[in-house]
């Protein structure tokens, strides 16, 4: 996503730069895939009929950085096109170490970039540093960090296939 198509409400709270600052001494610094995300809210309506379901989902509404190490056994059924290497889909053949970015209002924006400075970065640093000890296995594991109004909060999964 374009930083440019992003509604004048909301900006990302951290750059590529800042990143690249913040982690440049991670083992993977090279290999992180950055990535800025806007997903446009849900509708009341649709949020009801995903509510009812069965599958229970968790509010990804205030994400703001979610890492991610990723990589995947083939299978019969895994399409060609993602097993080649220039593919960005390609997590079969090639670890992908990535950040994804979500924009926060303009109002919390202050804050959210102070508590990221405080404390948040350093949580990166050494998840990234840590989550290095599962490079080149088979696995998925994520560190989203998630604004809720007033402070941010973490939660990691890590699943080992």
């Amino acid at each position: 996503m374009s930083k440019a198509g992003l509604p004048n409400h909301l900006a990302f709270p951290a750059s590529k730069g800042k990143l690249v600052e913040k982690l440049g001494d991670i083992p993977q610094i090279e290999d992180i895939v950055v990535d800025y995300r806007y997903h446009k809210p849900m509708t009341e309506r649709r949020s009801q009929k995903i509510k009812g379901g069965s599958r229970k989902y968790r509010d990804s509404s205030g994400d703001i950085i979610v890492a991610r190490y990723q990589l995947r056994a083939i299978s019969l059924t895994t399409p060609n096109f993602m097993l080649k290497p220039e593919s960005r889909l390609n997590t079969y053949t090639k670890p992908k170490w990535s950040v994804v970015l979500s924009p926060v209002s303009l109002k919390d924006l202050s804050l959210v970039r102070e508590e990221l400075e405080r404390e948040a970065y350093q949580k990166l640093r050494d998840w990234f540093i840590d989550t290095n000890k599962y490079a080149g296995q088979i696995g998925d594991h994520s560190l989203t960090i998630e604004f809720d109004g007033s402070q941010l909060r973490y939660h990691q999964n890590d699943h080992i296939y």
